[in-house]
Order: C-alpha cells, then sequence, then structure tokens
C-alpha cells in the first residue's frame, strides 16, 4: 500500500457497487475533518462499511460488501477487498444502526422519564442467540407431543370437573354429581354379584351405563344383562336398573374414563388415586376428593401456564425481552412442578413429559441468554455513563440551545458496573409514556449524536466515522448539532471532535456548506478537507477535492456561469440568463421589471416557439418594443451580446440540426448534455418516449426547482449519473434518426 505522511490511505475494490477506486489510494487527512460529498447510491456506505471491515477485520461485514456479481457466480476475482495503512487503533462507527441501538424505553422507575437502552455487535449476536431460543420455544409449543398433552390435560379436566376459589369441586363437577347419592353401582343385587366381579376398573361404570340404556321392550323369557331365564330374577335386574340415577351413571362413566384412557401415562399417584375411587363400592372419602381436587388444580394451572407462554410470545421480544422473560420464568416454574404424568414408560419417554420438558428447557434457555444480555448491558450503559459522567451539564444546555424540551440526568455507580441514564421531559403536563411518540427522529439522533461524540472522545488515536450523522432536523438545529460536534471554539462542550480524525459521509449539501465554513483547524492545515464523490460507467469511484469556496450561493454560480457562456453558443448563455432572472423577479405573474420580461422572452425562445406563437403567449397585438428592449439591453449587460430578440426567435424555432451539432462536440459537459436534449425535447418531446422520470433531470438544467441555496459549480463538478448521460445519448440518437428521415422525405 501506497504510505502518505499524516494520513491513512485506503484501498478498495469489488466492495458492492465499487469496482475499484479512479485514482488509489483514498486518503484520509489525520487529525482533521474528511468530507466525502455525493449523491445517493454513490458508494458512500460502501466505503465506511470499507472503513469499517478494513479496520476490525470483520468478517460479517466482507459479507456485507460482496456485490451481487460475486453471489450469483461464485467468481474468487470479484471477492471484496479494503485494505486500511497504517490501521487505526480504535474506530468509532456512527450510522442508522448506532441511532437503533441508542433508544430510550419507557422507564419503570421515574414516571415521565425514558431510561437508556443500549446494545452493541457483541449484544446483537446475544439477542440472535436468544431470539433463536424464543423460535424453538415456538416449536416446542407448536409439537405434536404438546398438542396431544393439551388434549389430555383438557381431557382430565373435562372429566373429573373444575375447582372453585376455595380449591374444592363445584357442585356442577362430574366426580360429585357421580357421587352424590353414594356409589352408583351400589346396592348391587346379590345375583350380579357373579357378573360384576369378572369387570375390572372402569369396565364397571361402563357396564352399569350400557345397563341403563334403552334396549326395547321388556324381555319374557330371558335377561339381556345376566342371561336368567327365571322371571323373578329378570324383574329384580330391571327393577335395579330403574333405581339407578341415569346422570349419576353418566358423570361416573366421565370419571372412570379419565383413568381408563390415560391410566397408562398418568403418574403412579394420580392412577393409584384414581383407580381406588373407581373400584370402590363407596363413594369418595373427603381425604380422596382433596387429593383429586389438588390433581384437578394442577390440571388447571398447566393448561393456564401454556396459554400464558403463547400469549406472552405475542409480545415484542427486543427491547422488551424483560417483561417477556417475567411472564415466561413463573409459567416455567408450574411446568416443572406438574407431577401429573409418568416420565418414562417401558423405557421411553411419555409424550407429556417429552412435551413439557421441552419447553421448559427452551424457556431456561431464553432465560439464562437474557440474564447474559442484562449483565452484558448493564456494563455497556456503565461505559456510556463513564464517558458522559461530568458532562451532564454541557450536554443539556446544547438540549435547551438547540430547542430540545429534554435533559439528561445519570444514577450510576461505575465500580459496580450499575448504571442508568434517563431523558426527562422538561416541564411535561401529562405523564409521557411511549418514547418513540414522544421523541421525534431527529431528537434522537442528535441525542445519539451527542452520546456518540462523548464515547468517540475517550478513545485513543482513532478513526472516527459517521455515515450520514444528520437527518431529520431544521437548519437551525443541523448548525448547532454540526458546531458543537466540530467547531474550535467551545462555548457548547469542553471537548468535542475537533482535531479527531473525522469522516463525515453524506448526501446533503447544506451539510457540506456548514461544514466547510465552521472554523475546523487541523493540525498542520487550517480547512477542511473535503472530496465530491461520484461513480462511473466502469463502477470506478471517483473524487475530486472540495475547496471551503466549493460550494457558492446559487445566483453567486449562475453568474460566474453566465461569464462562462459569453465565449460559448448563445443558446447556453440564454438558459443560464433565464434561471438568473427567474430568481430576481419579484413573482412569477409580475411583468414590469426587466427581470420579469427577459424570464417570459427568453422562455420562447428555450421552449423553440416562433414569433406567432410568441405574441400569442404573451398577448401581444405589437412588438411591445420597449419590453424587448429591456430584455436585449440585460442580456448585453451580462453577457456583452448584441442580439435582436425577434431573429433569434427566428433561429432557435427550428433549430434541431445546431443543437445536435453542440451535443456532438468534444469536451462537452454532463450538464451541458442535459442542457441541449432539454432543449430537443421541447421541439420534439416524441424524443423520449414515455421516460418522464428521467426527463426530470433535463428539466432541472432549465429551471431552478428544486435548487438548494448553496451548491456545487456544475462545470468543475459532475454531478450527473451515467445512466442519465447514457440516455442523453439515447434521445440525441433518435433525434438524429428523426432528421434524417425528415430531410429524405
Amino acid at each position: 500500500m501506497v504510505k502518505l505522511k499524516n494520513c491513512y490511505s485506503l484501498e478498495l475494490q469489488n466492495c458492492r457497487n465499487i469496482r475499484s477506486l479512479e485514482s488509489s489510494p483514498l486518503v484520509i487527512a489525520r487529525n482533521s475533518l474528511n468530507i466525502f460529498f455525493g449523491s445517493n447510491g454513490t458508494g458512500k456506505t460502501t466505503l465506511c462499511k470499507a472503513l469499517e471491515h478494513a479496520v476490525l477485520d470483520d468478517v460479517e461485514g466482507a459479507t456485507d460488501l460482496e456485490p451481487f456479481a460475486f453471489r450469483e457466480a461464485n467468481n474468487f476475482a470479484l471477492k471484496p477487498e479494503a485494505k486500511v495503512f497504517p490501521k487505526p487503533k480504535n474506530l468509532c462507527f456512527f450510522n442508522d444502526e448506532w441511532i437503533q441501538d441508542h433508544c430510550f424505553v419507557s422507564s419503570s422507575i421515574h414516571e415521565n422519564a425514558f431510561e437508556l437502552y443500549v446494545r452493541n455487535k457483541e449484544i446483537r449476536k446475544q439477542e440472535k442467540k436468544r431470539d433463536a431460543y424464543i423460535v424453538a420455544l415456538r416449536h416446542a409449543l407448536d409439537s405434536d407431543e404438546m398438542m396431544k398433552t393439551e388434549k389430555i390435560l383438557s381431557s382430565l379436566q373435562s372429566n373429573l370437573g373444575k375447582t372453585n376459589k376455595d380449591g374444592a369441586f363445584t357442585a356442577a363437577a362430574p366426580i360429585i354429581k357421580a357421587y352424590k347419592n353414594g356409589s352408583p353401582l351400589e346396592p348391587l343385587p346379590q345375583f350380579l354379584h357373579p357378573v360384576v366381579k369378572g369387570l375390572v376398573d372402569a369396565d364397571k361404570a361402563l357396564w352399569l351405563k350400557w345397563r341403563t340404556e334403552p334396549h326395547g321392550s321388556t324381555p319374557t323369557d330371558i335377561c339381556p344383562y345376566c342371561g336368567t331365564r327365571d322371571p323373578e330374577r329378570i324383574k329384580d335386574c330391571f327393577e335395579y336398573d330403574t333405581s339407578r340415577s341415569n346422570d349419576a351413571i353418566k358423570q361416573w362413566e366421565k370419571v372412570a374414563s379419565a383413568y381408563h384412557e390415560h391410566r397408562e401415562i398418568l403418574s403412579r399417584p394420580c392412577a393409584h388415586l384414581l383407580r381406588e375411587i373407581i373400584i370402590s363400592n363407596k363413594a369418595p372419602d373427603a381425604l380422596q376428593l382433596e387429593q383429586l381436587a389438588s390433581m384437578e388444580i394442577k390440571v388447571k394451572e398447566t393448561l393456564e401456564a401454556i396459554n400464558m407462554i403463547r400469549e406472552a410470545l405475542q409480545k415484542p421480544q427486543n427491547i422488551e425481552a424483560a417483561e417477556l422473560i417475567s411472564e415466561l420464568e413463573p409459567c416455567a416454574i408450574t411446568l416443572s412442578s406438574c407431577n401429573l404424568f409418568l416420565k418414562t414408560k417401558k423405557g421411553s419417554t411419555t409424550i407429556p413429559e417429552k412435551a413439557l420438558k421441552g419447553v421448559i428447557n427452551a424457556i431456561n434457555k431464553i432465560v439464562a441468554a437474557q440474564a447474559d444480555l442484562n449483565k452484558d448491558s448493564k456494563k455497556l450503559i456503565a461505559q456510556v455513563a463513564s464517558s458522559i459522567e461530568g458532562h451532564v451539564e454541557e450536554i443539556n444546555r446544547f438540549l435547551t440551545q438547540c430547542g430540545y424540551n429534554y435533559e439528561i440526568k445519570i444514577e450510576c455507580n461505575i465500580q459496580s458496573s450499575e448504571a442508568q441514564i434517563f431523558l426527562v421531559p422538561i416541564g411535561a403536563s401529562k405523564s409521557v409514556t411511549n418514547p418513540k411518540e414522544a421523541l421525534s427522529y431527529g431528537e434522537q439522533n442528535a441525542l445519539s449524536l451527542i452520546l456518540f461524540m462523548h464515547e468517540a472522545i475517550k478513545a485513543p488515536d482513532g478513526l472516527i466515522v459517521l455515515d450520514d450523522p444528520i437527518s431529520s432536523f431544521d437548519y437551525d438545529k443541523r448548525y448547532g448539532v454540526l458546531y458543537a460536534l466540530f467547531s474550535s471554539h467551545r462555548t457548547v462542550f469542553s471537548e468535542n471532535l475537533n482535531r479527531k480524525t473525522v469522516v463525515v459521509a453524506t448526501h446533503d449539501p447544506l451539510v457540506v456548506r456548514d461544514l466547510l465554513t465552521i472554523k475546523i483547524p487541523g493540525r498542520r492545515n487550517r480547512s477542511t478537507k473535503g472530496l465530491f464523490l461520484s461513480i462511473n460507467k466502469k463502477g470506478q469511484l471517483c473524487s475530486k477535492e472540495l475547496r471551503n469556496d466549493s460550494m457558492a450561493p446559487y445566483t453567486q454560480l449562475l453568474r460566474k456561469e453566465i461569464e462562462r457562456c459569453k465565449d460559448r453558443p448563445r443558446i447556453f448563455g440564454y438558459v443560464r440568463v433565464r434561471q438568473y432572472c427567474e430568481l430576481l423577479r419579484k413573482n412569477s405573474l409580475e411583468r414590469r421589471t426587466r427581470y420579469a420580461w427577459t424570464f417570459a422572452l427568453l422562455s420562447s425562445i428555450i421552449h423553440g416557439k416562433d414569433r406567432d406563437a410568441t405574441m400569442k403567449d404573451l398577448g401581444w397585438a405589437d412588438e411591445h418594443k420597449r419590453d424587448v428592449e429591456m430584455c436585449e439591453n440585460l442580456v448585453k449587460d451580462l453577457t456583452g451580446w448584441k442580439i435582436d430578440f425577434w431573429d433569434e426567435v427566428k433561429f432557435y424555432a427550428d433549430c434541431m440540426g445546431h443543437l445536435i451539432g453542440l451535443y456532438d462536440e468534444p469536451d462537452l459537459s454532463s450538464h451541458d448534455k442535459l442542457l441541449l436534449v432539454r432543449l430537443m425535447l421541447k421541439r420534439d418531446a416524441s424524443l423520449a418516449d414515455s421516460t418522464n422520470i428521467i426527463k426530470r433531470f433535463a428539466d432541472e438544467e432549465c429551471h431552478i426547482g428544486g435548487s438548494y441555496l448553496y451548491q456545487l459549480d456544475e462545470q468543475e463538478f459532475d454531478q450527473v449519473p451515467f445512466y442519465v448521460v447514457d440516455w442523453c445519448d439515447a434521445v440525441v440518437a433518435k433525434a438524429k434518426t428523426t432528421i434524417g428521415a425528415n430531410h429524405q422525405d
């Protein structure tokens, strides 16, 4: 790499849309402010990411730099490379991600205060790990085992009944209704004992339920239940049936089913309890009912815990993860205490045990991951608090001077790594609970910049990179923030980024203008180093030096351009004079001053209108010699040209060949090409087909609409994207074809 004194040298290739540097390396002056200025899509963010990758040897950063061609073809020759020499000891990188990583959430400690939440790369990795466990928890909840377990729990709850607040079964519970009048089976006639003796467990309830169901008319020869032919015995059988309570039998069968269907997976105490109740010839005693009620409560708690976990997962997961954990932990404890099921059966894990264990393990991993996150977050916040400790008064003064109605408060104990930073609204009349509604993006941006500045100041011998740092600010706040960050006149902060090695990447010319005019001395020179960046058709990043006077008010640039046009074809001068008059006339309807008349009359030349169209457009019955003379005299004053307006109208009404000839002249700037294409389209709109969006670029060449107060010299700095120039070439090629066809006709 090229070694330059008091500079960092950046070399790169195949980084996203940047294939290479037109002039290598890209130089960053040390102990100075370096401005990278260019339109969106130029590659400023790519440059910043390349610096980050080169300094930190960031593998993930290299992936972000991969061009599309490399990803599609996996061509090793297109692998991104970025090197910086010498390598800075530290890198502080500010971008939109940094803003998102330093945000305020509603405080649970102080009313109307927002507590700072801070993340970094390591914490984001831990968040991904925690979120992966959350995904695993979702899968565990949606597993077949869990679906079957919930079905079992619901079946138990339905067959046993529900308990009330006192922990006892309700009167409508099947276990209560089944044994309301004792055992549904008793008293059992002696002659039925041999029949029942052969039945086991729940079969008795099923047998009794079958007996009480209708089986046709009363038989006279044989009993369908016991098989006797004795008429007296048959009569006794039917009398036994009619003496049974159908509802009690139905409820008894439910209780029996709770055991019969799930005895293979119920824990031994639960299965034994149910079996003892079912086979007994008496109603369950108080102890058995109490034990069964405890079993039902555990069923209910387990089902509720599972539902609560599902509901908790519907809530936001990142910043609000602490709330998620507070809801998940009690649920995990409830599931862990579930003693309803066998853990294994014949050496295999039972379905409910596998389902519950999967959910519990996933929650435990989430809790552990969140604990690590909380620990590192506290440490990170302590570092932030340490960096701004002693500057709180300065920060609050800055917020006040920039019109932000908030102040910073710090509660911290650095020794114990405990720190809390609060943002408090000043004079809030009502409770403010949502920081995203209370803080605009510009306010979040300003606070983040100030926090970043104090962090960067603490990093010795480092490179500080700010990728598009100023956004969503009004003019006053923009200048105030930049002044506080960079000015050598430290009226706001005792320390700022002055004399630090800083790279600011921006697409905003007003930011550039402010930075160029704020007094920011370097160690060896007294000027800020600025570069205007553009990307050419070959994917090369081109750079051109920005001086303190590179940005100028638009009127000054127009006068400068009018001077240039004195020795050029007049059409270029007419466009610039017209723009100048557009700025100086009183308003768009004014027709008294020479600026207004010159704008109106030169518009006819630019739009290609002939004499009749011009007269009609202006509503003239005669030539208005006085107004025409005002226009001719102003053109002479500005350009030195002595013109006859009506001769110029005649010439430029039919001048397509002349415009094409000008377009083919060598050393024509991109802005000149756009201007000429604009004039061609006014004479033949069909040349542009339906490309109305790009046509707007050409329109800007003849109007001041959309221009900033300050601009770069368009002849010195090529600001037209190469694809727009390609479009211009296509329009002119079509114009040549059209003229050739018309000539043949």
